[in-house]
């Protein structure tokens, strides 16, 4: 996606590249979303699905923006910090226990990551902060998920998002 994304972000802005990806998810889930229609739309949890997308359209406007301004495996390496982020978030706003293994590895992932950028680093450019949003906002989301999917169905957090 990011690959395609690159080429057209030559010639659309981020927010029309978002605009479209979106409306092709709706185009494709739309039959789905018909049959069903009377459940999809109930939830007890409007502010987690609020908070959800949210977290997942800053994300999605932060890669895009991105995407089109840095190279592709700078983006990839950023992006992977996604999962250790998760993580790190998930014992204050999950209650989690994250055991001392889990800490380690999530230290030598950021060090990898690191690694991986090191050469790029050198020309460090605002535009990385930008893509290390993304991953924060995707974590956000990811953890608004998890919480999300212990009492709603996937149709209606695709739905709300």
């Amino acid at each position: 996606m990011y690959a395609l994304l690159k080429g057209a972000g030559q010639e659309y802005s981020f927010t029309q590249l978002i605009f479209f990806r979106s409306l092709v998810a709706l185009v494709l889930f739309l039959p789905l979303l018909w049959r069903q229609r009377q459940v999809v739309w109930r939830t007890n949890r409007l502010f987690g699905h609020l908070f959800r997308a949210l977290a997942g359209l800053l994300s999605m406007c932060c890669a895009f923006y991105a995407v089109s301004r840095m190279p592709l495996s700078t983006l990839s390496a950023v992006t992977f910090t996604m999962p250790l982020f998760v993580t790190v978030m998930s014992y204050p706003l999950l209650k989690e226990r994250v055991g001392w293994h889990r800490g380690i590895a999530t230290v030598v992932g950021f060090i990898g990551v690191f690694v991986m950028l090191g050469p790029q680093l050198i020309g460090f450019h605002p535009v990385y902060l930008i893509a290390l949003a993304s991953a924060v906002c995707f974590a956000f989301a990811a953890i608004a998920l998890r919480q999300l999917s212990a009492t709603e169905s996937p149709l209606t957090t695709f739905l709300y998002f």
